[in-house]
Formats: C-alpha cells, sequence, structure tokens
C-alpha cells in the first residue's frame, strides 16, 4: 500500500517438498531371462510435486559394474528409458539398481530387479553316443539311453522323443525336469 492508499495484493505459493519421486522398473521383470547381449530397460517415475529430472542405473554381476552399465535414462513424461545396453560375454546373474532424483535433488530409496543372462543353448552328451545309431530299429523290449545336460545358467528340463512301433506316427515325448 502506498500513502494514498493504492494496494497491490499477490500470491505466492510456497511447495515444501522434501520428498524424493517413486521410481519403478517395468522392463526387465524380476528374474527374467535375456538371450541377447543389447537390451532395453525402462519404467516409471513420478513425482508429486515439481517433477522427477534425473533416473539414474547401475548394471551389476557379481556386485561388479559391467562396462559400460551405468548412466542417467532418458525421461519422457512418467516414463524413463535406456536402450542398446550391452551385457557382454559373461552369462550368469545381473542386478539393476535404479534411483531418482527430483528438481530439487530429493532422491529416492533405490528399486532393484534381479536378471538373468543366458546366451548359450545347454549342452548334451549322450553316454555312449557311438553304440545308439540315430534312426535304427531295435528289437528288445527295453532300450536305456542316458548323459548327461548342462548349462551356466542350470537346466530347466530335458524332453526326450521317441517312436514306439510306428515311425510314420508323431513321435512321444518325455519331459524330465
Amino acid at each position: 500500500t502506498d500513502k494514498a492508499g493504492n494496494r497491490t495484493d499477490t500470491k505466492i505459493t510456497i511447495v515444501y517438498d522434501t520428498e524424493g519421486p517413486n521410481v519403478g522398473i517395468t522392463t526387465p521383470s524380476q528374474d527374467y531371462s535375456y538371450m541377447e547381449s543389447g537390451i532395453t530397460i525402462n519404467g516409471t517415475v513420478n513425482d508429486a510435486y515439481i517433477g522427477a529430472s534425473k533416473v539414474s542405473y547401475v548394471i551389476t554381476q557379481n556386485g561388479t559394474e559391467i562396462d559400460g552399465g551405468s548412466g542417467t535414462a532418458k525421461i519422457t513424461g512418467n516414463t524413463w528409458s535406456e536402450a542398446g545396453i550391452q551385457l557382454g560375454d559373461s552369462e550368469g546373474d545381473f542386478k539393476i539398481v535404479v534411483s531418482a532424483e527430483d528438481k530439487l535433488g530429493n532422491t529416492t530409496a533405490p528399486t532393484v530387479i534381479n536378471f538373468n543372462y543366458d546366451r548359450l543353448p545347454p549342452t548334451l552328451i549322450i553316454n555312449d553316443e557311438d553304440s545308439y545309431e540315430p534312426n535304427a530299429n531295435y528289437r528288445n523290449n527295453s532300450f536305456v539311453l542316458s548323459g548327461k545336460a548342462y548349462d551356466t545358467n542350470a537346466i530347466q528340463s530335458v524332453t526326450i522323443e521317441y517312436n514306439l512301433n510306428d515311425v510314420s506316427k508323431t513321435p512321444k515325448t518325455k519331459t524330465i525336469s
């Protein structure tokens, strides 16, 4: 108010923000298994007040950051993503740790997802393979097939296909988990 009684009102809004944004990981899902090295990670980020400014990620294997496995993801609206991350040649279990920061510098507790990278198929060894002839006919009532299957990342199942009496029929299968 001035001496003549003229008055000007100004309204100021003050936001008190002490919380970081909420951040989630959509891809990969928990315990997902990749077969290819080049992956895309993405998720959601929401801030109740002034908006998220940064989503950071770190990818580790056995507690060690992988080469090129950390950075700042691109934010579009309430989603974030990073494409073309190379996992390299080492198979096994990996971990993604993601955190977010808002425009005031408030951060979140990290969100963690575990996933697997398995680029090579399992190995199958048939015992005494030289004594079995593929597509051969056998006269005995019983036939023993034995062997081993292994993989760096464990075997989920082994499936055996076989025909009894008539090879023109659809093979029968037996899956061992």
